[in-house]
C-alpha cells in the first residue's frame, strides 16, 4: 500500500530531502515486494523503501509544513537539564531511530546541549553536524529559504538553548 505518490517531496531521516521517483516492483529473494525509489537532493544515489512498512518506521515522511519549521525553533531554544552518561547513551539511540522532526530537533538541542558539559566523541560530533545539515535543509525547504538564512537561525535557536548551561550555577 503506497502512502507517497511520484514527485512527492519526503524528508528520509540522517539523508534528507529529496523526491520520490517512482514505485517499483522488486522480485528480492523470489517474494514480489513494492519499494519506494527515493532520489535525495544531495546523493547522486538511490533510496529503496518497502512500500508494505511502516514508511516512519524506516525514517520516511513528508516534508514538514513552514509551521513546523517555525515549532522546530522552539524546540532548539528550549533549554534541558544535564543528564548522567547513561540516560544520555539511552535517549541519544532512542532519538536516533526517531522520524518525527520534533524527536529530531530535540537529538540536535540536546547534542549541542552536551559539548557544553562534555566533549563528544569522534562519531557523535560527525553525527550532530549531519543531523543539523539534515535538519537545516528540510527546514529550509519547507520555510522557503536558503540553506545559510536558515542555519544562522538555527544556531541562534541553538545559542539561546545552551544559554543556561554556560551561565554559572548560583550557590
Amino acid at each position: 500500500m503506497a502512502v507517497f505518490k511520484i514527485g512527492d517531496r519526503v524528508a528520509v531521516r540522517q539523508v534528507g530531502v529529496g523526491s520520490v521517483m517512482g514505485v517499483n516492483k522488486n522480485e528480492a529473494f523470489g517474494a514480489g515486494r513494492e519499494f519506494y525509489e527515493i532520489r535525495p537532493d544531495k546523493q547522486t544515489s538511490t533510496i529503496y523503501i518497502p512500500t508494505d512498512i511502516n514508511p516512519a518506521d524506516r525514517g520516511l515522511r513528508k516534508v514538514m509544513s513552514a509551521k513546523q519549521a517555525r515549532q522546530v525553533y522552539e524546540v532548539l531554544a528550549t533549554r534541558t537539564a544535564p543528564v548522567s552518561d547513561v540516560e544520555w547513551r539511552r535517549a541519544l539511540k532512542e532519538r536516533q531511530k526517531a522520524s518525527e522532526i520534533n524527536d529530531q530537533a530535540a537529538l540536535v538541542r540536546d547534542m549541542q546541549a552536551r559539548v557544553q558539559i562534555r566533549r563528544l566523541s569522534t562519531q557523535e560530533k560527525a553525527y550532530l553536524e549531519k543531523a543539523v545539515d539534515v535538519l537545516v535543509e528540510e527546514m529550509a525547504e519547507a520555510l522557503g529559504q536558503s540553506h545559510e538564512e536558515v542555519k544562522q537561525a538555527v544556531d541562534r535557536a541553538l545559542q539561546e538553548g545552551t544559554a543556561l548551561e554556560k551561565a554559572p550555577t548560583p550557590n
